[in-house]
């Protein structure tokens, strides 16, 4: 399996996905042929939403595991306290054999899930409360080798961005209300989300497919309909409106 050519096909792919459930089969499918996994889950803390491939029913990991997971977990509790530590990492990263089979969590919930190695993907940062968001693969047996690892690492900075600006995220309650108070168009509306998540021009630009004079044009209508100069006042009015959340702390 040649690394870069996946990479580069979860990043096109993954790039031209609008709707939620078909970008993250492109992302399980490029994972799942870079790295062999019995399953695979991608999880975000906020809203309590998890999606798996490959659990039998009778071990799913439902909404209810965050809630034991983001306290307990040796890899998240390994991001928390080293903050500048976001790669990819095994939980036999964290913690060594002995202590694992000491440890109540592993025992009680990973191990019970037929989850006894464990490779994690971070795409945001776990905070104090929350688990952040990001991919798990695990194995019944036989851990993750060395080059796993490598095919993670290498794969990972493009679904961290791919996280944060191409997956399609609800639409704040009074989206539609404030769209319209702006005169918005649905495209200027969707440029605005992605400025508020942090894109630059030539981001939004690979992001949608159009030219980087296109994307500029758009901000400057944007600009001039919300009365700013500036994305940061632009990421307020748009707030304001109802039509963009704050955006989450950045992993790093």
């Amino acid at each position: 399996m040649d690394i870069r050519v996946v990479v580069q096909e979860v990043s096109y792919q993954g790039q031209a996905v609008l709707e939620h459930s078909a970008y993250l089969e492109v992302v399980h499918d490029c994972l799942r042929r870079l790295i062999d996994a019995d399953h695979i889950a991608w999880w975000r803390q906020d809203d309590r939403v998890i999606q798996t491939w490959g659990y039998p029913d009778d071990v799913y990991p439902g909404p209810e595991a965050f809630g034991v997971a983001i306290h307990q977990h040796p890899i998240i509790l390994r991001y928390r306290s080293r903050a500048s530590t976001m790669r990819p990492a095994r939980i036999s990263d964290c913690r060594t054999r002995s202590e694992l089979m000491s440890d109540d969590f592993y025992n009680d919930y990973m191990r019970s899930m037929r989850m006894n190695h464990q490779l994690m993907l971070c795409t945001a940062r776990p905070e104090k409360l929350t688990g952040g968001s990001g991919w798990g693969l695990s194995r019944e047996s036989g851990d993750f080798t060395d080059q796993d690892v490598f095919g993670a690492h290498a794969i990972w900075p493009v679904i961290r961005s791919l996280d944060r600006f191409a997956l399609p995220w609800p639409s704040p309650p009074g989206f539609d209300e404030g769209r319209s108070r702006a005169g918005l168009t649905q495209r200027e509306a969707d440029i605005m989300v992605l400025i508020a998540r942090g894109a630059s021009a030539q981001q939004i630009a690979s992001l949608r497919r159009i030219s980087v004079t296109t994307v500029r044009k758009h901000i400057q209508n944007i600009y001039a309909k919300l009365g700013v100069h500036d994305r940061i006042l632009a990421v307020v009015k748009a707030h304001e409106l109802g039509i963009v959340e704050f955006p989450a702390r950045e992993a790093k």
